[in-house]
């Protein structure tokens, strides 16, 4: 791998893309099943040694569309709660607090969720 050398952590085979121009380590993913679903994490580096995680919730919706559209919200809040904490990430200001200012929307996508 041109001297780049995996951490402990890492998955290697084809989990791990390090070797590749732009790739990264990559662990095992952690699953742990949950009632009603399961959650997912997987632990990045890349090449400069910032490491990332990323977190997958799975889980059912409610049958009816406005009382899944407001789960889908509750749990994106409260985990932005959440994240803020753990990571003691703070608010920057009052827009930055509104859904629609840190909702993402992809080209050809519903923006709702």
């Amino acid at each position: 791998m041109n001297g780049w050398r995996c951490p402990d952590w890492c998955a290697r085979a084809h989990h791990c893309t390090a070797a590749l121009p732009g790739g990264e380590h990559a662990s095992i993913p952690e699953i742990w099943q949950i009632e009603g679903g399961r959650m997912v994490g997987t632990r990045y580096r890349n090449r400069t040694g910032h490491d990332h995680i990323e977190l997958r919730v799975i889980l059912g919706l409610a049958n009816d569309e406005p009382t899944a559209q407001a789960q889908c919200r509750h749990l994106m809040a409260t985990s932005l709660m959440v994240v803020r904490r753990v990571f003691g990430l703070h608010q920057q200001s009052a827009q930055d607090q509104s859904p629609s200012s840190a909702r993402r929307h992809r080209p050809g996508r519903r923006a709702s969720l």
